[in-house]
């Protein structure tokens, strides 16, 4: 039996019996004086901190009403997390970025520039994935405190190459990052 089965099939057996909410702490059990409900819960909130190391396609029964939680399954699996690329509307200037919702993200940076966002490009990636595209682009990156844009901004960069770095990370392929990382350092 696979992990994700084991992870499945115990979660299914706690929850058909007690009904855990995944969302609450420790309350659900506090003073309560049956010791195999305790332990019930500490196995829960244990199987709930594998699932958030591990990639995982299981899904927590829970039901709030309490009738039926084989009905309703959440998802405890982590989130997908995105590196982003935006651009200001009319400029060469880009901000590279990580986020779990490039949506929210790109209302976020609308509201704290005067510029409109147009583009966000982004694809599958982790915070080092984001800290290696910014260690590529750090040629293009803007100091200049009397511009606009700065820190985070990359200026003056090139579309072509924007959407070349996208295209090959969309597909998985950041070995070029890592080769012009390395011959920098």
């Amino acid at each position: 039996m696979d992990l994700d089965a084991y992870l499945q099939k115990r979660l299914d057996a706690i929850q058909k019996r007690y009904n855990f909410n995944p969302s609450r702490g420790s309350k659900q059990v506090h003073g309560d004086p049956d010791p195999k409900r305790r332990d019930a819960f500490i196995e829960f909130r244990t199987l709930l901190g594998v699932l958030k190391h591990t990639d995982c396609e299981v899904r927590v029964p829970y039901d709030p009403s309490g009738l039926d939680p084989s009905g309703h399954l959440q998802s405890m699996c982590p989130k997908q997390l995105w590196v982003y690329f935006a651009n200001i509307e009319g400029t060469t200037t880009w901000k590279v970025g990580f986020s779990n919702s490039p949506s929210r993200r790109k209302e976020e940076i609308q509201t704290h520039n005067a510029g409109v966002v147009g583009r966000m490009l982004t694809a599958p990636g982790d915070r080092q994935l984001e800290a290696d595209v910014k260690r590529y682009l750090r040629r293009f990156k803007t100091r200049d405190r009397n511009k606009a844009q700065k820190g985070e901004w990359v200026g003056t960069i090139p579309d072509e190459l924007v959407y070349e770095i996208w295209e090959r990370l969309k597909v998985g392929d950041t070995d070029f990052l890592l080769s012009r990382v390395a011959r920098k350092m």
